[in-house]
């Protein structure tokens, strides 16, 4: 095997694609993302949620007792997801995400969707 090699492209896949203007869409669901659960870290690596006792709270579940984590609703996208954005990026192609949650916001609306796309789309086109 020559490492000097570049290889094809088609290990990487895209969900939409218009392979002549190298433009994708990646419909990214809740796999794709990971929730944020502490605020920001003081920054000796502490993290603030904790030492103010907001990190979660004690409670039954079932017969024992367990910790449920409070989260502060910030989605980050997971590292596969990121590394695959950015070896896209490196192979020359611009790609746009539609997260779960806003096309979930638009609730079926044929219209609204529709929209959406094409504004999605014109920022890149």
């Amino acid at each position: 095997m020559d490492c000097g090699t570049s290889y094809p492209e088609e290990f990487l896949s895209i969900d939409i694609a218009n392979l002549n203007e190298r433009i994708g869409v990646e419909v990214d669901g809740p796999a794709h993302f990971i929730t944020v659960l502490d605020d920001e870290s003081e920054h000796d690596g502490f993290i603030k949620s904790h030492a103010e006792g907001k990190g979660g709270t004690a409670k039954m579940m079932g017969n024992k007792m367990g910790w449920e984590f409070v989260t502060n609703g910030r989605r980050q996208v997971n590292g596969p997801t990121a590394l695959k954005h950015r070896l896209l990026c490196h192979l020359g192609w611009c790609i746009v995400h539609v997260p779960f949650w806003e096309w979930r916001a638009l609730r079926g609306d044929s219209e609204s969707e529709n929209l959406y796309c094409r504004d999605l789309l014109d920022e890149v086109i």
